[in-house]
């Protein structure tokens, strides 16, 4: 049970050493009985790099770091000044 916290607090460590935007889940395996998933809290979000992936693979001894991509989104067009300037307005 010690040598269990000691290695989530080193993964704690290794976590906050890479401040970013994306979120992190935490998955907790039991071989044949069942499975727990954690999400990080806000103040966890990550930035993936190679060295955040080698530092959490090497303190836990296998290829533990997955990674996910999702589709990122644009924000809706806004109108700027320019547009406004071509309209013309017929006054009478």
């Amino acid at each position: 049970e010690n040598a269990d916290k000691t290695v989530l607090e080193k993964l704690h460590t290794i976590l906050k050493a890479y401040p970013g935007t994306c979120l992190g889940y935490l998955h907790l395996l039991v071989p044949g009985s069942t499975e727990t998933v954690l999400q990080l809290p806000e103040e966890l979000k990550l930035t993936v790099s190679e060295g955040m992936i080698r530092e959490v693979n090497g303190l836990l001894g296998y290829p533990a770091v997955d990674t996910r991509c999702s589709e990122a989104t644009l924000a809706p067009k806004k109108k700027n000044f320019q547009d406004r300037k071509k309209r013309k307005f017929n006054v009478a």
